[in-house]
């Protein structure tokens, strides 16, 4: 019998009988690894998770509701400065007539109102502007004749014209050319009978409300003139219609001034005919 003494080879410790757990971890460090990409080195790492994508979602919507207000505001006020323009043209074009004209303003209508109806053959003011060519004529749409804010629905049909938004005021600076008849002339008035002229409205926002008894925040109407407000009442509900300052940009109305520059009013001051703006008063010279 031998004496020799069989050695038995050593044992790698991770040669020894894995475990499925362990088989299955080695298994998927290996597919991590041929996971890179050999021409760029990168790793491809694991996408957002739901709850990550919540959150960011979240984020994104309180921004949203923080500066959706603010774009808002923006876009009415560029609305406002592009009805100014329109108006500041409209105002031009009332100064240049008048200086072709003896510094008399444009006459409301030629002729003269009958009780029911004007008397025909005459032009309107818009008319005599477009006719002689101070201003683009009335009839072309979406251009300085209409306000911005003003949507197709609120368009009126004043004496056959699709009315756009602007008009100035009726009676006490512009006024019809006769007094109910021929043999009384009236026209409307001279600047420099005008004593206030950067106080006076010359044109600007004007329309009738679609509810009267929720003025101004029913909107408005077109309208080719306004009327001064009841002294006494300090509305338009007197009239018929109720033909009045259009606050159509964010409740106020934007006016051009008898000088030429423009203002924008809020609706109490234009009721209560703060410094006189429509001229109902003492603004003229006798």
């Amino acid at each position: 019998m031998s004496n020799e003494i069989t050695t038995q080879p050593s044992r790698n410790p991770d040669d020894r009988q894995q475990t499925p757990d362990a088989v299955s971890l080695k298994t998927f460090s290996a597919r991590s690894r041929r996971s890179r990409d050999s021409s760029s080195n990168r790793v491809i790492e694991p996408g957002f998770t739901l709850i990550e994508l919540l959150v960011v979602i979240a984020i994104i919507a309180i921004l949203a509701s923080m500066l959706l207000p603010a774009i808002s505001r923006s876009k009415t006020k560029a609305l406002s400065i592009r009805c100014c323009s329109n108006l500041r043209q409209m105002g031009l074009a009332f100064l240049l007539y008048a200086d072709d004209n003896n510094q008399r303003l444009p006459d409301l209508y030629t002729k003269w109102w009958t009780g029911n109806d004007v008397a025909s053959g005459g032009l309107w003011w818009w008319q005599t502007l477009s006719a002689n060519r101070y201003v683009v004529s009335q009839s072309i749409s979406n251009n300085v004749w209409r306000c911005p804010e003003v949507r197709d629905k609120d368009i009126s049909l004043v004496f056959g014209a699709h009315w756009e938004g602007y008009g100035p005021v009726e009676s006490t600076v512009i006024r019809y050319g006769f007094d109910m008849s021929p043999a009384i002339p009236l026209h409307s008035r001279k600047l420099q009978d005008i004593k206030r002229p950067t106080q006076i409205w010359m044109m600007g926002d004007t329309g009738v409300p679609y509810n009267p008894n929720n003025v101004p925040f029913s909107g408005y109407m077109t309208e080719i003139v306004t009327f001064p407000p009841d002294p006494t009442t300090h509305d338009w509900k007197g009239y018929t219609p109720p033909k009045q300052p259009g606050c159509r940009h964010n409740l106020r109305a934007n006016i051009v001034m008898v000088d030429g520059h423009y203002e924008s009013w809020n609706y109490r001051d234009l009721k209560f005919n703060k410094n006189d703006v429509f001229g109902f008063n003492d603004l003229f010279f006798k």
